[in-house]
């Protein structure tokens, strides 16, 4: 899907609010490709989103110059519980205690926070920050769409993610995550990362070359997420699907452990910029049995995460 029409036309969000806009055939092709292949994938690949290669790159060696810090170094951001920012070991995420433990690290980063300026200090973080911005201007942008696509009112989805990179009223955050070479002897069923759906409203992912993401089908297939030059790929996630009554679903996806020889060996990079409501959203909903529901914000993403990050890995020192 190529965004860069409204780039190109639109890029002052105040005139999303004019008569022009709402008329304007190019828009409503978007919000049309939206509501079909968003709606059946739960997942599209976005062209045209106005964030610079360059600075992608950058943030991308900025996030490896931290994972190939010494460990005793990393272990100084540990990630803590619930709702937190900070280092999230081997071993330290768990989607499912039946399968051996994913291959990756990761880290939570939210710019003002004070363990992510704290990093500052070990590695350069400035396109990180800049990305993380970029991020948030462009998921804005989706939003609006998003609300176009439901038929509801243009600002509605914005208004409930105020808080953006304001940790104390809001979980979005900007993962990085590094999947290390794979070794010799591997787990059976083991993944990079295995099944699960995101926890929030919208991701945004960007991959390197390496490859590895898959999708489940409609049809109950996983299905390889190739990665296109250029594009950014983007997903729905539980909250949008609540929101959404289904139409666009949080569809569960994985990282698997590359067949090709030649990427076995090579170390995996990517960051996904994982977008939540504020916390004192409530998202009503009709439950399986037809009653009225609601669901918070908060409540359900300080579960999902004690769910899934391991509390002996997570504790800070």
């Amino acid at each position: 899907m190529d965004i860069s029409y409204i780039s190109e036309n639109y890029d002052n969000s105040d005139e999303w609010k004019s008569v022009e806009f709402t008329r304007d055939q190019q828009i409503h092709n978007l919000v049309e490709e939206i509501s079909k292949n968003f709606g059946t994938w739960g997942f599209l690949y976005i062209k045209g989103h106005g964030i610079e290669k360059e600075l992608i790159n950058n943030a991308f060696t900025e996030s490896k110059d931290f994972f190939t810090l010494p460990e005793e170094q990393k272990r100084k951001y540990n990630r803590g519980c619930n709702i937190d920012v900070g280092y999230v070991p081997p071993s330290g995420e768990e989607f499912d205690n039946m399968k051996p433990l994913d291959i990756k690290e990761a880290f939570d980063y939210v710019p003002q926070t004070e363990l992510c300026k704290q990093l500052s200090n070990e590695i350069k973080t400035t396109n990180l920050t800049k990305l993380f911005k970029e991020c948030n201007k462009l998921i804005f942008k989706f939003l609006r769409l998003l609300a176009l696509a439901l038929d509801i009112d243009i600002e509605y989805f914005i208004k409930l993610h105020h808080g953006v990179g304001d940790r104390t009223t809001n979980g979005t955050s900007m993962r990085m995550l590094y999947y290390p070479c794979i070794p010799s002897k591997v787990e059976e069923n083991q993944q990079r990362c295995s099944e699960h759906t995101d926890y929030g409203t919208i991701t945004l992912l960007f991959q390197d070359a390496i490859g590895g993401l898959e999708v489940l089908s409609p049809t109950g297939n996983f299905v390889k997420a190739t990665p296109l030059d250029d594009t950014i790929v983007i997903n729905a996630g539980d909250l949008l699907h609540t929101w959404s009554n289904g139409k666009f679903p949080a569809t569960v996806h994985r990282v698997t452990i590359p067949t090709d020889i030649s990427k076995v060996s090579k170390a995996r990079q990517s960051i996904a910029f994982f977008t939540h409501p504020d916390y004192s959203v409530d998202i009503e909903f009709i439950d399986e049995n037809g009653n009225k529901n609601k669901r918070n914000a908060y409540d359900h993403l300080k579960k999902r995460f004690n769910n899934t990050i391991k509390v002996d890995n997570c504790l800070r020192n």
